[in-house]
């Protein structure tokens, strides 16, 4: 927040977040008129983002809970485990910290050039995916995809990276509140009366 440049400021005065069964929303109170502006610069371009909780239960398996706009008609292929055992970008987001810029190549190199053909007529052409292992078998995966190509300027694209990184950091810790049940979550810091 606080962003200044000869085209304004962009100030985020309040979040409100709510959840159902079914549903998470959030509403985003901005100070002044967002319309006022060009904001394209902020803008990093994708059009589907997944977050994904994953927690190791040892002999108990795995459990992945996953908050997405992946198109409905490709839901049951984009949450199914055992492509997910062989998809080359979560392989490299299971074993690596540092984030993955990913295309065609990386599915055709891997011999899995038929799961990036069926992903990419819902959108899926590329993106940049980064997961963040964390203490106690939590893990979260944090993805963005497009249609289109990323940006051919270097410092563009590495722009794109850090702000994902920068955005995934502070997802994860809501991510943890939000969708583990409760004997799962972070601890809460203990407040004084006061605080």
């Amino acid at each position: 927040t606080g962003d200044s440049s000869t085209v304004g400021s962009l100030d985020i005065t309040s979040v409100f977040v709510t959840n159902d069964a079914s549903t998470l929303s959030l509403q985003i109170n901005l100070a002044g008129n967002p319309l006022d502006n060009d904001w394209g610069k902020y803008l990093i371009g994708f059009d589907t983002v997944a977050a994904v909780t994953v927690v190791e239960k040892g002999v108990a398996g795995t459990e992945f809970i996953s908050v997405d706009n992946t198109p409905q008609e490709f839901v049951s292929t984009f949450r199914n485990t055992v492509l997910m055992r062989r998809d080359p970008v979560m392989q490299h987001c299971r074993k690596q910290s540092v984030p993955i810029i990913w295309d065609q190549q990386t599915y055709t190199g891997q011999g899995m050039g038929e799961l990036w053909e069926e992903q990419a007529q819902f959108g899926f052409n590329t993106g940049i995916a980064m997961a963040l292992h964390l203490p106690e078998g939590r893990h979260f995966v944090l993805g963005v995809d497009r249609d289109k190509p990323l940006p051919a300027d270097a410092s563009e694209l590495q722009r794109v990276v850090a702000d994902l990184q920068l955005f995934a950091v502070h997802a994860q810790e809501a991510a943890l509140r939000l969708l583990l049940p409760e004997p799962m979550q972070p601890e809460k810091p203990a407040l004084t009366p006061r605080e």
